[in-house]
């Protein structure tokens, strides 16, 4: 159950970073934003408990790396 919420929450996640790429390449936006990254990294701090908090920065690591890749074809 958690696994299929997980999934169709990155699915829509691709499909939003897949606009915002599409967007940034009309104005000539580099894909990465380090201070937008950096501002997410500070939200999942304070969001997750301090025992996953390093867990899930890595996590989200990976995802936002994902995205840029996604987002650069």
């Amino acid at each position: 159950e958690i696994d299929n919420e997980i999934i169709k929450l990155l699915d829509k996640r691709f499909d939003v970073a897949k606009a915002i790429g599409e967007e940034k390449k009309k104005i000539s936006k580099q894909v990465l934003d380090q201070s937008r990254e950096q501002a997410i990294l500070d939200k999942v701090d304070k969001l997750s408990s301090d025992e996953h908090s390093k867990y899930i920065q890595e996590i989200y690591k990976k995802i936002m790396e994902q995205s840029r890749e996604y987002q650069g074809k």
